[in-house]
């Protein structure tokens, strides 16, 4: 949620995402969550929950209501109704939302580069490069 994202102290920085209360191990219940960011996902710790609370996240910081969404379906639609909108949330919410049952081994090539990519034509490679720093196994890099 919006509230969980720190922004930065000093110029040239950028903001970072923190959720503490989710540190879980996978599969571990989740007590202290803001339900409607997870939609229709059960409150557990699981690369889905991210991916949805992440999706709703990005929807609501882009002037959206996530709340008039109630179901992860129902946020497919919200953001297939903007079919010829390519704003850089949009095409980010789309690839989390379309990709929530992707599998772990199939997270980098069918989530994280489609986001990079996008980053990358948006802002430049400079900002989606300093992005994919935060890619865990070192391997992520914008395509020339």
């Amino acid at each position: 949620k919006p509230s969980n994202i720190m922004l930065p102290s000093h110029k040239g920085a950028y903001p970072t995402l923190i959720d503490l209360a989710s540190c879980m191990p996978y599969g571990t219940y989740l007590s202290e969550v803001t339900a409607f960011y997870g939609m229709d996902v059960p409150p557990q710790a699981s690369l889905k929950w991210d991916l949805v609370c992440l999706a709703t996240t990005l929807y609501e910081c882009a002037g959206n209501n996530p709340k008039l969404s109630s179901t992860c379906q129902e946020l497919q639609q919200a953001l297939d109704s903007h079919n010829g909108d390519k704003a850089l949330y949009h095409q980010l919410c789309h690839t989390l939302v379309s990709n929530l049952d992707v599998p772990v081994e199939q997270l980098q090539p069918r989530v994280w580069q489609p986001c990079l990519d996008a980053v990358a034509k948006r802002l430049g490679a400079h900002v989606a490069d300093t992005l994919a720093c935060s890619w865990p196994t070192g391997k992520a890099a914008v395509a020339p």
